[in-house]
């Protein structure tokens, strides 16, 4: 990410696009530069430059309304990885093209005699160019100085060393390197020595100043600073996170990550608090009946919280960690992550504890007090809420997806397993040849996302059809009765977001609109009449149910048994066809699929009580031996 200030703007060069704040980080707008990774951002006057990744350098003169590409960017379209200005001239560093300069901005380019060299940073301080470049071949130097406007280069020192930003204070000169921390000149560059800040496990990647104060962001461990001209660092309070930009504004400084947006400190860097342009990479999504829950994956992720449909977010103290999946258990949400396990917390995300299944957890999912793992080494089953767990005989390969009705479990890998008894034992694998990476059950039809689209049975597993949807690749799979949403990755061109069918997949429509650019995403949510999808650093996106083509409302009824009044506030009445003489189970289930309620009974007729079930959309579920059926419910209080 990339940060530049102008007055009250600020900018922000994401993978995506440019986006432009006028109140202080409060609220961020799209710029018209869009699918467009942008490594490097200068204002000269009324000029905006962006150095992007393989597009070369865009100008706009009307603060990102509109952009045009300069001639920086025909032809073999370089990555632009720094832009500096001196005077009117325009410095721009690439990858393996080195240094070229335009003095009308923009229109035309030169390349000067640094011409090889992959180029990391530019700073001009007082009448020199100074240029960090990443050491190979012949240009061993870390530094190189031009004291001719580019005209002519020489190497500075700090051999074998990659230099990504530099900083002046006073007579002082900082460059930050990548393993060796800050070093410090004193004599214009001629020489260099290390500061105190070392540490060779870290990347220093940028600085910004306040008066002699020098700050700097640091991969993995935050921002540090230092008020000794670099004789002494000390973190501030933001401790985690790859910094990849800083930028000052006032006592302001703002913070850009290359995984969590940007960050804004108004008391110069004491604390810190994250704004709303928000890059999460959101791997899984949950929720309880009052409450969402968002699993991150980058290195200060974790799981994240909303208690108003995704209006704001905070963080639980599930934190550094990658969550690959989520489910609700009853009263426990589940957390799988990359490294530790399944971690479980029993009071919505204030504490969690580590369960003693350890393995990667590629997928979680719940019926009741039952929930299954989809680990690196097959299924894991617990029957109490994800505490305690048993490795089940599906026990050899990676488990990328799962879903569960009733007693029937499907588990998605190099093909799709299925067990009838509640994980005990699996079938032999269906739709194999194909990679399946998610699933979603509705009724008796289950979908598989595959790397060829979406895929679906009617028969439990042991047939699949490809639907219309046959040339993405599905990360995510949502149902509602018939209507099925997919979850879609941007490659090839032209693919991403999310795809809705209103037939079971006989057709498909993108319901991209609202977006503002369109992500890969990797995992989506229906809850309380809002699908939710979680992107690919891109953070978690909603749109109302009612928003799709002609709205989702019309959920076909089962004709074997009828719930009224609905919608309803406080009781329904389930009347269920007299000819029909079983024991009967029934669960009421919330928008994710989890089951809020169950009952168990012989009479064809049964009141339940549902006061206690917050406003929303939910299914009611009559089980026998024989039959399943599902009638829609809105409980509207």
């Amino acid at each position: 990410m990339a940060l530049a200030v102008n007055g009250d703007n600020i900018y922000a060069g994401t993978n995506n696009s440019v986006f432009l704040s006028t109140n202080n980080a409060t609220s961020w707008s799209q710029t018209a530069l869009d699918k467009t990774a942008v490594r490097s951002l200068l204002t000269l006057g009324d000029n905006l430059f962006a150095g992007t990744t393989g597009g070369g350098v865009y100008r706009s003169t009307d603060h990102g309304a509109s952009w045009t590409q300069t001639s920086l960017g025909f032809g073999y379209y370089p990555y632009v990885y720094c832009l500096a200005a001196k005077g009117n001239t325009i410095f721009a560093g690439t990858q393996n093209y080195g240094v070229y300069y335009s003095t009308d901005n923009g229109t035309n380019w030169t390349q000067t005699s640094l011409n090889s060299s992959h180029v990391t940073s530019l700073e001009v301080i007082g009448n020199r160019i100074f240029a960090g470049v990443i050491s190979s071949g012949t240009n061993s130097d870390g530094i190189y100085i031009s004291d001719d406007n580019g005209l002519t280069w020489h190497g500075a020192g700090l051999p074998n060393i990659n230099v990504n930003d530099f900083t002046v204070i006073g007579n002082s000169i900082f460059a930050a390197t990548t393993m060796y921390g800050v070093y410090i000149s004193n004599d214009n560059g001629a020489t260099w020595t290390q500061t105190s800040l070392n540490f060779s496990s870290n990347d220093i990647y940028c600085f910004a100043t306040i008066g002699t104060t020098i700050y700097v962001g640091t991969g993995y461990n935050g921002v540090w600073f230092s008020t000794d001209n670099g004789a002494s660092w000390s973190e501030t309070e933001f401790k985690r996170g790859w910094v990849m930009s800083l930028a000052v504004n006032g006592n302001n400084i703002y913070a850009g990550t290359n995984d969590r947006g940007v960050f804004l400190s108004t008391d110069a860097g004491q604390t810190w608090t994250q704004t709303p342009l928000n890059n999460q990479l959101v791997q899984s999504l949950t929720a309880d009946e009052s409450n969402l829950y968002a699993g991150t994956w980058n290195f200060t992720g974790g799981v994240f919280l909303s208690e108003n449909d995704g209006a704001n977010w905070t963080g639980t103290t599930m934190n550094y960690q990658n969550v690959m999946s989520m489910a609700k258990s009853g009263n426990t949400i589940c957390a799988g992550t990359d490294n530790d396990g399944v971690y479980i917390s029993t009071d919505k995300g204030v504490s969690w504890n580590m369960t003693e299944l350890r393995n990667q957890i590629f997928s979680l999912a719940a019926s009741g007090d039952t929930v299954f793992a989809g680990t690196n080494n097959g299924v894991y089953r617990s029957t109490n809420n994800g505490l305690w767990w048993t490795q089940t005989s599906l026990n050899d390969r990676i488990i990328n997806a799962l879903a569960v009705n009733g007693s029937n479990v499907f588990a998605g890998t190099g093909g799709v397993y299925h067990s009838t008894d509640n994980g005990v034992s699996w079938s032999a694998p269906s739709l194999q040849g194909h990679s399946v990476h998610s699933l979603a059950v509705s009724g008796d039809t289950v979908y598989a996302g595959t790397e060829s689209g979406v895929y679906v049975s009617t028969n439990n597993g042991a047939n699949w059809t490809q639907t219309a949807l046959n040339n993405q690749f599905v990360y995510a799979l949502a149902t509602i009765g018939n209507y099925v949403f997919a979850g879609t990755d941007t490659y090839p061109q032209g693919s991403g977001g999310v795809y809705f069918s209103r037939d079971k997949g006989a057709s498909w429509i993108d319901v991209n609109q609202g977006f503002n650019v369109i992500p890969t995403v990797y995992s989506l949510l229906i809850n309380h009449n809002f699908i939710y999808a979680g992107t690919a650093g891109n953070g978690v996106w909603k749109r109302p149910l009612s928003e799709m083509p002609n709205g989702i409302n019309d959920i076909p009824e089962n004709t074997h048994f009828s719930v009224y009044p609905n919608p309803a506030s406080d009781v329904i009445t389930v009347d269920i066809d007299r000819n029909i003489k079983a024991d009967f189970t029934l669960n009421i289930l919330n928008i994710t699929g989890s089951s809020v309620k169950t009952r168990n009974f012989k009479q064809n007729q049964q009141q339940i009580n549902i006061d206690n079930l917050p406003n929303g959309i939910y299914m009611v579920e009559i089980k026998t031996k024989d039959w399943t059926g599902m009638q829609k419910i809105i409980i509207q209080k």
